[in-house]
């Protein structure tokens, strides 16, 4: 029997949410080693950057939510807080809300390195997919 649900599946690259649940401390693992002085990792949804206190008027708020899940930009929300989009297949408002990042590291990274970052996160999120073929594969013989 083929279980197209299993951890068992097969290979794929392609992301869906429920893999930042059941990989999730893998992935934050990925994106703080890649963001300098980063301290934690919080996935989230649109509700969740919806209620995130910032330093943000309501209006640049609204504009930065678009930007992180229309456009797929990283944006800076506070003094120490990146938010990065990712991509799944299955949901198009999931992020990762970096936080703990020394302001003179927000301060001087430029849009392109930010992007650069971004790309190279969701590159090695999908080569650690694989993880899905580190579980035991077990077969019943008669």
């Amino acid at each position: 029997m083929y279980l197209e649900n299993s951890p068992f599946a097969g290979p794929s690259n392609i992301l869906k949410s429920l893999d930042f649940i059941v990989y999730g401390y893998k992935f934050e693992q990925i994106v703080l080693e890649q963001l300098p002085t980063s301290q934690k990792v919080v996935f989230v949804t649109e509700q969740d950057l919806k209620a995130v206190e910032t330093d943000l008027s309501a209006g640049q708020k609204r504009l930065m939510i678009s930007k992180v899940l229309t456009k797929k930009i990283p944006v800076t929300i506070n003094q120490d807080t990146i938010v990065l989009p990712l991509n799944t297949i299955d949901r198009d408002d999931l992020a990762a809300m970096v936080v703990g990042i020394d302001s003179l590291v927000i301060e001087k990274s430029s849009t392109q390195w930010l992007k650069d970052s971004l790309l190279s996160i969701n590159s090695k999120i999908k080569q650690h997919s694989f993880c899905k073929f580190s579980w035991p594969i077990f077969r019943y013989s008669s």
